[in-house]
């Protein structure tokens, strides 16, 4: 019973490595500005800018994740991991996650108590704070830019760097407001504000690290009609044991088993299969296996192969 897979895509080391270099100065930066605002906050507690420090940190996330995957793509895969470090990339996105929405939780709860009962915060100190990380997040910006229009992976992060931007600036407000009018609930408000922006942000990266973790197939792909389109190709009786799974985000594996009849040439078969896999559904690592011989399974465990009709 022959068998082949689709060989994984060429990959543009010089590209991956400017673009590695330009994640990890973004996150370096990020990173540096995120503990800054924790440290701030802390210290003249602040919640809006722990509520923006908890926001850079699920983008810092994101760049580091954006990082680890540009490097996953110029480092060969050792024998024993068949695909790199590439689930690291949803493991640590999964963790991130829970981390944030427990901080989430945890600042909406104060800012709540503390509408009641403001708390007095320099305004000046909040607003220099603010202004830096709204500096360093242009910078960031600009870093990525060049990069952002060759690869996916550094768009996505240049837009994580926008929405710090955001938070950045809705810090500053709060801070110029405060000086002005002496509302000091403006900073618990600010606070619920960017906790409510993070909140489902964190919801959508678990949902979908959950589904890769299950190895489900992508939300994209109907596993259903994937196994009709292979039951049209010439020579096919009947395709069984099809799976579909994600290694991690754009990354998607498939097998399946085709059932032949007598004399279809495989050597024809095996790249239309592989072709429509690639074309159709954006998979292009499958390993297909075609079986000649007169009994058709069914694809279930539990029910037995009947002969062909």
């Amino acid at each position: 019973m022959p068998h082949n897979h689709t060989p994984p895509p060429p990959r543009d080391h010089d590209a991956a490595y400017r673009h590695r270099r330009a994640l990890l100065w973004a996150l370096a930066l990020t990173a540096s500005v995120m503990i800054i605002e924790f440290i701030v906050g802390i210290n003249i507690g602040s919640l809006a800018l722990l509520a923006d420090a908890a926001h850079m940190a699920t983008d810092t996330t994101a760049l580091l994740l954006a990082a680890l995957t540009a490097h996953a793509t110029t480092r060969p895969s050792p024998a024993h991991r068949s695909f790199g470090l590439l689930r690291l990339e949803v493991l640590t996105a999964t963790i991130n996650a829970l981390l944030l929405t427990g901080l989430c939780i945890t600042i909406v709860a104060e800012a709540i108590t503390r509408i009641g009962s403001p708390t007095t915060i320099p305004p000046h100190t909040l607003l220099v704070t603010a202004t830096i990380g709204l500096l360093i997040n242009l910078i960031s910006w600009r870093i990525l830019h060049p990069s952002a229009q060759q690869s996916i992976n550094v768009n996505a992060a240049r837009l994580e760097v926008l929405a710090d931007l955001i938070g950045s600036v809705t810090v500053i407000l709060t801070a110029l407001l405060l000086a002005w009018t002496g509302w000091w609930w403006l900073d618990s408000l600010a606070a619920i504000s960017l906790a409510v922006l993070i909140i489902p942000r964190t919801a959508h990266i678990l949902r979908d690290t959950i589904r890769i973790l299950l190895e489900a197939a992508p939300r994209t792909t109907s596993i259903p009609d994937l196994t009709a389109a292979l039951a049209t190709l010439p020579g096919v009786r009947q395709v069984h044991d099809v799976h579909v799974w994600t290694i991690t985000t754009g990354v998607t594996s498939a097998s399946a088993h085709l059932l032949t009849a007598p004399g279809t040439p495989h050597a024809t078969l095996l790249p239309q299969a592989l072709q429509l896999l690639s074309h159709r559904y954006a998979i292009d690592h499958a390993t297909i296996q075609i079986e000649e011989n007169r009994r058709v399974c069914h694809g279930t465990p539990s029910l037995p192969c009947t002969p062909a009709q």
